[in-house]
């Protein structure tokens, strides 16, 4: 751990000495990715009291286009000049893809600061295995920037189309600006009104940028069509102050808005639909019909959603729907199907709602003002957020099979800022916004991040407000970062891989199969995830299943190990080298080799002591069975066939026979098994393992034995073999043989020597000298001359058998009538027919005539 101290701190100093020395007053121009990190560490003077505090974290828009800063400045306590203050440009914000962190941070998940040195690295060896090299500070994961963009004039209220492509900016002059976010060189100036005394309310632009509602404070209210820039008067809205507006994704085109609702600051739900184009003649009016839908109470509807189920919950045709709204005191929720095909679509919804069923949440408090966020704003959303006094509605959102007075929100809970739970000072925010894991929080003087996951504050950033003039709102997409507007600036919150720490609080809170969901793509994190859910199945006594995740983890083996042993668990112990042993690579030999033999011994144990207990047969088998198993996988196979002995005398040190017979027969070591079974004086068993291997050298080997105690079957195996094996090595084995019959039929050497001759037309001096030589033992010597006389029908040829020898081995057994046979063949007839006058006068006879058939010939 010191080395790794010492070469971090070293490579520290070595990135510290490669970078450009900086001096007070020195304009340094950064173009790497390093610089500009480098660059976000420069302090500024606080604008009210001249203490320092990090600035903010700027975007660079292009490389040609970053500015210089002063690496050094001695500030006094002035406010930094807007020159020196660094731009984000609006393009870079959301034409770029957001950038990925790649190692976790230690931001204010979990409530662990990082620590380094070797008491961080000894921490990590000994908990995972792994050592995580990092920086001390990493890219947080909110930061604000500043956008390169000077509103004519005050901005009054601003909106953000759902998928980020338009930003509307309603400023005090009445004019509307559109920004194209992917090309914001080109904004587009529409001008509401020419009144001094009107003045712009709110905006609210459709989910795809077309359409804009713009509300003025007197109640007068326009319609804007972004494409043609077209301006016109909501005629049948006048007089009424719209405080929301709620888009039906799924009707909205390019000509048209589809139904929408409207929310009043009177309490009021009315369904319209705007288009651009006239729907009748002289009617310059925006609206194709105006219907007021529901009345929720005297307070303004702040806040309204509209979204259909999915269709794998819908009704066959019919369109099943929720509709969210709120005020500032109560959230509303109404269920029902739209069945009609004629305006006003929702009426018929709202219509199983008075107010004795209409169903909702309150939430007490004097805030005259609130809002409604959810998360995905551009698809069907999963979460919501309702800011009310005491702080922020959350939950999540679930669609099955609803009816009217079921509620589509569950899991909900109330999220309190810090300020929000100061009961002698307490502020409340001007606008939130929703993210996956974050809702975050806009107030006058700071930003607040509060993670729904944890319900704790884990990112807050004070904001100047001498230097904005107080922040008055804050918009969000799902897709980009949110903007905060203040009378004269934007502001950007760049989201920085967002997910990098939800695998903590996941951690935190014991829901492991989630943690891992988010820690999947770094291996540290996965490992001290599993680690941990390891050790709390452990603590719970589940040990099989903490066995098989600490397999898995970069833990000590040995600790582990001794773990299981401690609390004498061996089938968990079983699990976790088994595990361990297939995660190993094909080079780890030497680990391959202790995990197989510390496995054999762990069965070889069992199966010994279920033997020595008088276990019940069935379990013996079982176990039996799960060892075999384990022995025929083919990494242990190829593991033991390296280290055969040790496993040899494992399984001798045992005294389990079954088993070494078994793992010999794995192995293809059947000299080993043969030579078992005939100890054992099995031979049949022998000679079973014998024909069923392929080697006639273990053939040859055992044959002398075997025959005297299975000779049929050994010939049929010799038969069985043909040309595969030499019959002259296998005379030795016949020379063993002792027949028990005098019949040739049930002489066994006979039999093979005989399949040699006449089968395999084998040519071989030697057997036919011992075949012959066979015959001569026997009592009758029919066979014999037929033998004989097979080699006298050869005669334009020698004899396949040596004729010397056949002649001692018959006059050795008496075998006169073979000896004048023999004789004659040789030419000896003088011989032949005094040795016949022995035995026949016939045979003598028949041999005189010998000669003369020979003459004539």
């Amino acid at each position: 751990a010191k080395v790794a101290h010492n070469t971090l701190h070293f490579q520290s100093k070595r990135q510290a000495a490669g970078r450009r020395p900086s001096t007070p007053n020195h304009h340094v121009q950064m173009y790497s990715q390093n610089a500009v990190h480098s660059a976000s560490n420069v302090v500024k003077a606080n604008d009210c009291d001249g203490t320092f505090q990090s600035c903010d974290h700027p975007s660079i828009t292009l490389p040609d286009a970053i500015l210089p800063y002063r690496a050094h400045a001695r500030w006094t306590g002035s406010a930094l000049s807007e020159s020196q203050t660094r731009m984000a440009n609006i393009f870079e914000q959301y034409q770029q893809a957001e950038s990925a962190s790649t190692a976790p941070v230690s931001s204010g998940y979990g409530g662990g600061s990082y620590r380094g040195g070797a008491e961080q690295l000894q921490e990590q060896v000994a908990s995972t295995g792994y050592v995580e090299t990092r920086r001390r500070e990493e890219t947080p994961i909110f930061d604000r920037q500043i956008i390169n963009f000077n509103p004519p004039s005050s901005v009054v209220t601003i909106d953000l189309s759902a998928n980020a492509a338009i930003l509307v900016l309603a400023l005090v002059d009445n004019h509307v600006i559109f920004i194209q976010l992917t090309n914001p060189q080109e904004p587009a100036r529409v001008q509401v009104t020419r009144r001094s005394d009107e003045k712009i309310h709110k905006v609210f632009i459709d989910t795809t940028g077309i359409h804009l509602v713009v509300a003025m404070e007197s109640g007068e209210n326009f319609y804007i069509h972004y494409p043609t820039r077209k301006l016109r008067a909501l005629a049948k809205a006048k007089g009424i102050v719209i405080e929301s507006v709620a888009w039906n994704r799924s009707k909205v085109t390019e000509t048209s808005t589809g139904e929408i609702l409207i929310g009043t600051s009177k309490g009021l739900i009315f369904e319209t639909e705007l288009a651009p184009q006239e729907t009748k003649f002289f009617d310059n009016s925006a609206e194709k019909y105006w219907k007021q839908l529901y009345q929720l109470s005297p307070e303004p509807v702040t806040g309204l959603l509209v979204e259909r189920f999915p269709d794998a919950v819908s009704i066959s045709g019919e369109k099943k729907f929720f509709i969210l709204a709120t005020t500032p005191s109560r959230l509303y929720q109404f269920i029902g199907h739209v069945t009609t095909t004629e305006p006003p679509y929702f009426q018929w919804l709202f219509n199983n709602y008075d107010s004795s069923t209409v169903k909702f949440v309150e939430v007490p408090g004097s805030l005259n003002y609130s809002s409604l966020q959810v998360y995905p704003s551009d698809a069907v959303p999963k979460t919501f957020a309702w800011l009310t006094e005491p702080g922020v509605y959350y939950g999540s959102l679930d669609f099955r099979d609803q009816g009217p007075q079921d509620s589509v929100t569950t899991n909900c809970r109330l999220l309190r800022s810090r300020t929000q739970t100061d009961k002698l000072n307490p502020l409340f925010p001007v606008a939130i916004a929703l993210t996956e894991f974050h809702a975050l929080l806009l107030f006058k003087d700071r930003f607040e991040a509060i993670c729904v996951l944890n319900d704790q504050v884990v990112y807050e950033k004070p904001i100047n407000p001498r230097q904005t003039g107080g922040m008055r709102g804050m918009v969000h997409a799902s897709r980009g970062g949110p903007l905060a507007y203040a009378e004269m600036r934007l502001y950007r919150y760049k989201i920085t891989k967002e997910s990098r720490d939800v695998w903590k609080i996941y951690l935190e809170k014991g829901e492991y199969e989630k943690a891992k969901d988010y820690a999947r793509n770094d291996p540290v994190q996965m490992d001290y995830v599993l680690t941990r859910q390891a050790e709390h199945l452990f603590d719970e006594k589940r040990y099989e299943q903490s066995a098989g995740l600490f397999a898995l983890t970069q833990r000590m083996f040995e600790e582990v190990a001794l773990k299981f042993l401690r609390v004498h668990e061996r089938e968990p112990l079983k699990t976790f080298l088994l595990k361990k042993l297939n995660s190993l690579k094909k080079e780890d030999k030497t680990q391959q080799t202790m995990l197989v033999t510390w496995l054999m011994e762990i069965y070889l144990t069992q199966l010994g002591e279920l033997k020595d207990s008088a276990a019940p047969a069935e379990d013996i088998l079982r176990t039996q069975r799960r060892f075999r198993e384990f022995l025929k996988q083919p990494r242990v196979e190829a593991c033991l066939k390296s280290s055969r002995h040790v496993a040899y005398e494992l399984l001798a040190s045992h005294g389990d026979t079954e088993d070494l017979v078994f793992f010999a027969m794995l192995m293809q070591d059947f000299e080993r098994v043969i030579s078992h079974y005939i100890q054992q004086q099995d031979y049949p068993a022998a000679l079973e393992v014998l024909t069923k291997q392929s080697d006639v050298k273990l053939v040859i080997k055992f044959s002398p034995i075997l025959i005297k105690h299975c000779p049929t079957a050994l010939v049929e195996a010799w038969i069985a073999l043909e040309k595969k094996i030499d019959p002259r090595h296998l005379i030795p084995a016949l020379t063993h043989y002792e027949p028990q019959s005098s019949n040739p039929a049930a002489h066994e050497a006979i039999r093979y020597l005989e399949h040699c001759v006449h089968k395999l037309q084998n040519r071989d001096m030697a057997i036919h000298n011992y075949l012959l030589s066979l015959y001569a033992k026997l009592e009758d010597d029919t066979a014999l001359l037929q033998f004989l006389d097979l080699g006298q029908g050869q005669m334009h040829s020698e004899p396949y058998y040596d004729i010397k020898y056949a002649l001692r081995q018959c006059a050795e057994h008496g075998r006169a009538q073979a000896c004048v046979h023999l004789y004659s063949t040789m030419g000896l007839f003088e011989e032949a027919v005094d040795l016949a006058l022995n035995v026949n006068v016939d045979l003598a006879r028949f041999v005189v005539t010998k000669p003369d058939e020979s003459d004539e010939a």
